[in-house]
C-alpha cells in the first residue's frame, strides 16, 4: 500500500513538473502565475516566490487572487510574499 502512495506522489510531481510553462522567460504573464501555483503546491517556496514576482512585474490578470488563493497559504509568512501583496495594495 505504501509503494502505491509513493508512486502516486511521484507521478503527480512529474505530471505537474511537465505542466510548468518554460515561456516564463519571455513575455507570457499567464504562465508565471500558473507556474507559481505549481511550485507552491510542490512546496518549492523560492521558485513560487520568483514566479509570483515575475507575474506581478508582468501585471498578470490573476494576481489579485494571490491573497485568497489557498495554494499560497504556506507563503503568507514570507516577507517577499507580503511585499507583493503590499505592493498590489491588497
Amino acid at each position: 500500500m505504501r509503494s502505491t502512495t509513493r508512486t502516486r506522489k511521484v507521478g503527480l510531481k512529474e505530471f505537474l513538473t511537465r505542466r510548468l510553462d518554460p515561456s516564463t522567460e519571455s513575455t507570457a504573464s499567464s504562465a508565471t502565475y500558473g507556474n507559481a501555483k505549481i511550485y507552491a503546491f510542490l512546496g518549492e517556496r523560492e521558485r513560487a516566490l520568483v514566479s509570483l514576482e515575475q507575474a506581478f512585474a508582468k501585471k498578470n490578470f490573476a494576481m489579485p487572487f494571490v491573497k485568497v488563493d489557498p495554494i499560497f497559504d504556506k507563503l503568507h509568512a514570507e516577507p517577499r510574499y507580503q511585499a507583493i501583496v503590499r505592493n498590489m495594495g491588497l
